[in-house]
């Protein structure tokens, strides 16, 4: 995988003024704090679509994750996917509805958290999501994850914010 950095650079401006967040799977974790590895980052293209029907191309990323002690299956403790987070590839400028633009900075706030996280400070988000990816390419990374479930209707979203990461030892 290669991270497309043309596409996270429409966000560079927004990146920089987010905040720092404080706060689709077989399997996810209940409500609760985990101490888990992040094994990879996963992107793929994916449709961002506005409630107005407007869609534009889109990138997903997400970051898949594997509990370090799970009680339940102590000798292959289980792995999960993190919530999704869409990126419009032209960037928030060119999103028709506040709604849309509500759901950028919602996933803005997340990775920005998770690249913090991880890396310390981080120039941008494409070179921060290159780096992560680099990193995990070699080595996994041990962080504590808050997850949480939100219902929507019928379904059932998980999401998770990496909160710290964890001493390596």
């Amino acid at each position: 995988m290669s991270i497309k950095r043309a596409v996270f650079d429409n966000f560079e401006s927004d990146f920089s003024e987010t905040e720092v967040s404080q706060g689709y799977n077989d399997w996810f974790p209940e409500d609760g704090t985990y101490e888990c590895m992040m094994t990879s980052v996963v992107q793929v293209d994916c449709p961002f679509k506005e409630k107005d029907g407007t869609t534009h191309d889109g990138t997903l990323i997400k970051f898949n994750y594997r509990l370090l002690v799970d009680e339940d299956q102590p000798d292959n403790p289980r792995s999960f996917e993190g919530g999704p987070m869409v990126f419009p590839d032209c960037g928030k400028a060119g999103l028709q509805t506040d709604g849309g633009m509500v759901r950028v900075d919602i996933a803005l706030k997340r990775m920005k958290q998770t690249l913090t996280v991880v890396l310390g400070d981080v120039p941008s988000m494409g070179s921060g999501l290159t780096q992560i990816e680099e990193l995990l390419g070699t080595e996994e990374i041990p962080v504590k994850v808050r997850c949480k479930t939100r219902t929507v209707g019928d379904k059932a979203y998980g999401e998770e914010m990496v909160l710290t990461r964890l001493s390596e030892s």
